[in-house]
Formats: C-alpha cells, sequence, structure tokens
C-alpha cells in the first residue's frame, strides 16, 4: 500500500510534537521509524491510523484522506501500540478473533477460528489459545495482539515498538515474521524500533526522526552513521559495516551536555 506525508504537524497543549513532517514510505518494503525518546515516532504512527488530529496530509493509496483509520476498518491497515492495556479476561484465541471484528457474524465461524489458529501459530502462541490473556506474560500477550493485528491479511503493518517486551528469540522470529509478510504478501510495514542493530539488520529503509522533524531517509547504512549518531542521540558510537550489508553499533559513551 501507498503511504505518502505531506507536511503533517501536530500540538499537544501548544508544544509541537510533529513538525512539517513529509515522507514518502517504499511500498512492500521494511521501514524501520527510529529516533530517541520523545521525537515523535509512536505520535507519527498514530495520527497515519487516525487516533491523533494534525495539520497536513496523510495519502493512503491512491487517495488523500482525513481519517486513516478508515484503512484500519476495512482490514488494509493494522495498527500495535506500545501501550497494551489488558483487563479483559478473554482467551488468547477470542482476542485474536477480535481482530475480525467487523467481518465476525453473530457466531464463529470455522473458518475464522482456522484462520486465528494459523496467525497465532505463525507468530508462536497457538499453544497459549485457550489461556485467559490475563495470566500471559507481557511479552506472550505482546505476540498475541501481533496476532490479532495480523488476522486479517492487512496490506499496511504500523507497529509501535513491537520487540519491547520480547526476549532475544521471540524478537528475532517476530522481525523475521514481518519481513516474510512484506516479502511474500506484499505488504508494506512502518515500524518503531529503538534497537538500532535489530533496525539496520531486518529494515529496507529507515527513517530518523529527531524533535519532531525527519532528520534522515535512506537505507539503514546511510542513515546510521557516526556523525548522525553523536547528533541525534548524544552519544559516541563505533559503526562497523558487517560483510552482510548491515552495520553493527557499539555506543562507547554519553557525550556531555547533549
Amino acid at each position: 500500500m501507498r503511504l505518502s506525508i505531506a507536511h503533517l504537524s501536530v500540538e499537544f497543549h501548544g508544544v509541537p510534537a510533529l513538525d512539517d513532517v513529509s515522507l514518502d514510505v517504499a511500498p512492500r518494503c521494511l521501514t524501520a521509524l527510529i529516533g530517541p525518546n520523545g521525537a515523535g515516532k509512536s505520535t507519527l504512527l498514530r495520527c497515519i491510523y487516525g487516533l491523533v488530529p494534525y495539520r497536513g496530509q496523510i495519502l493512503l493509496g491512491e487517495a488523500a484522506t482525513r481519517s486513516p483509520a478508515a484503512g484500519g476498518r476495512s482490514g488494509q491497515v493494522a495498527y500495535l501500540p506500545q501501550d497494551l492495556q489488558v483487563r479483559s479476561r478473554l482467551s488468547a484465541l477470542d482476542v485474536v478473533l477480535l481482530g475480525k471484528l467487523g467481518s465476525l457474524a453473530w457466531h464463529v465461524r470455522d473458518a475464522d477460528v482456522e484462520r486465528a489458529y494459523a496467525v497465532m501459530e505463525d507468530v508462536g502462541v497457538a499453544a497459549l489459545a485457550r489461556h485467559p490473556i490475563t495470566e500471559l506474560s507481557v511479552g506472550q500477550r505482546q505476540l498475541v495482539f501481533v496476532a490479532q493485528a495480523l488476522i486479517r491479511n492487512p496490506s499496511l503493518l504500523l507497529f509501535d515498538e513491537p520487540t519491547s517486551a520480547l526476549d532475544l528469540r521471540h524478537q528475532l522470529e517476530l522481525l523475521t515474521l514481518i519481513r516474510r509478510l512484506v516479502e511474500q504478501r506484499e505488504a508494506t510495514a512502518l515500524v518503531a524500533l529503538h534497537d538500532l542493530n535489530v533496525a539496520s539488520r531486518f529494515a529496507d529503509h529507515a527513517v530518523l526522526l529527531s524533535r519532531g522533524r525527519v532528520h534522515a531517509v535512506g537505507a539503514p547504512v546511510e542513515v546510521l552513521t557516526c556523525p548522525t549518531i553523536e547528533e541525534v542521540y548524544g552519544v559516541e558510537a563505533e559503526v562497523h559495516r558487517r560483510p552482510e550489508g548491515d552495520v553493527l553499533i557499539t555506543a562507547i559513551r554519553a557525550l556531555p551536555g547533549r
């Protein structure tokens, strides 16, 4: 799905959160949204999904829209927030089936249940299907909500720190799954990530935000340079290019006065 953003600005209580952001997200690619805390990553994703009022224009598909959430309701867009509040006693399977809300009839069809199990198997939580969601670990819940986001085969994935609560193995498995969706189903993914090494390894493109503005856009090896990391993060770092084509970043020290 095509995603273009033009002159997007957002203010909270008179303080700019996004400032004149213009961006074309490459279709059928995984784009990492990176930047320090408070750079505007979560706000940008929420704007695209239609959860935050904004000035400017967002183009989803072939038409500009002031209500991008319509794409989410149709199943074209899946959004996974960073903070997932869980109070229900629903089972993990029920939570995943809620992702079909709008297409489910009064009775859940066998095909819907089969689809839910298949997605949960992909994500690695099929064994937890009958467990109450409140009894799962934070990382397990995260994966259940990933399955909920994927059940409708969305064309655009908006994921906000989807690996934040996951152990190393599940981080790798989830990002490998997102890459597979991009490559095999021609989905477009915009994924906010804090780990720059993970972004370098898995992303086709990187968008670096700083203080609500786009600081750099390009291949991760072009964006993640020593001067850029120093300027945006205030960190002295070593950046080594690996034979695989990505980079390995080692933080040396926080720079004083930054």
